[in-house]
């Protein structure tokens, strides 16, 4: 769709990573773990790429090669550079990453969550004419009564998240 001045920017995660560590004295890390994470009890979420280096305890993400999609083995090859973190160093479980939108349908219904229903309403609405705001899109398919939205890592719009 037209997204008018919209334009998806790493570097603005980058910065608003840094924007929350200097308003905070926290890193960004640790106020993930302890402002989402923890309370939505994503035990298995956390930074870098999943599994242990010499193992196969997680899924590795993938990589193209000449020969199709390969596991990148966990390591610095395996993830973005360590200053691109707020843009997308996140690892998270597929019951971790359930845990997570739960909690934004709760939101977006009003019944609880982790912020505000308003604050919720504020991530999930775009301005007039748009489909995207604050790192979430709304689409124009519809399920039942209400519009899709999703974040933007959601597979087939921006990419593939790794679930491990």
């Amino acid at each position: 769709g037209d997204r008018g001045s919209y334009f998806y920017s790493n570097a603005g995660y980058v910065v608003a990573g840094v924007m929350l560590e200097q308003g905070t004295g926290t890193q960004w890390e640790e106020l993930l773990r302890t402002e989402i994470f923890t309370p939505l009890g994503m035990d298995a979420s956390g930074f870098g790429a999943p599994g242990s280096p010499g193992t196969r305890d997680q899924p590795w993400g993938p990589t193209a090669s000449s020969g199709g999609w390969v596991g990148v083995a966990p390591g610095p090859p395996a993830d973005n550079p360590p200053v691109l973190g707020p843009a997308g160093t996140v690892h998270v479980k597929l019951a971790d990453y359930a845990r997570y939108m739960l909690a934004h349908v709760a939101g977006a219904r009003g019944t609880g969550g982790l912020i505000s229903s308003a604050t919720y309403s504020r991530l999930h609405t775009p301005p007039a004419g748009a489909d995207y705001t604050l790192g979430w899109e709304t689409l124009e398919e519809r399920l039942g009564p209400t519009a899709v939205f999703w974040p933007t890592s959601a597979p087939t719009r921006s990419g593939m998240p790794r679930f491990g």
